[in-house]
């Protein structure tokens, strides 16, 4: 099994559930004051509206797990694809999702601006 835990993209993605907005700026902010190589962040509500989903767009290549793990992505979402899909870990968001046979979609794609 070929495991490359560190994996370098352009671009990652974030799922952050259980938060409302005033976490999800506070949070957003923290990543551009601090993460300078970070040069866009677009950001929209998760298909269950109980969180959100965001991308990052990079300057240069990045090692992924190590920025999901310090932007607090959710942590069961990083292992799982840390063991599951290796290859693919910088880019695995859900459009929609079905529960009980209702089907609920994400928000569109909003680009943060401070």
């Amino acid at each position: 099994m070929n495991m490359n835990l560190e994996f370098k993209a352009k671009t990652y993605t974030l799922d952050w559930d259980d938060i409302d907005k005033d976490v999800l700026y506070r949070r957003l902010h923290e990543i551009r004051k601090n993460h300078i190589n970070t040069r866009k962040l677009v950001f929209r509500q998760s298909p269950t509206k109980s969180g959100y989903h965001i991308r990052g767009y990079l300057h240069g290549n990045a090692s992924i797990p190590r920025l999901r793990f310090q932007f607090q992505d959710d942590p069961r979402r990083l292992l799982h694809d840390l063991f599951n899909r290796p290859d693919n870990i910088h880019d695995v968001l859900w459009d929609r999702k079905t529960i009980q046979g209702k089907v609920f979609k994400a928000g569109q794609w909003e680009e943060y601006h401070e």
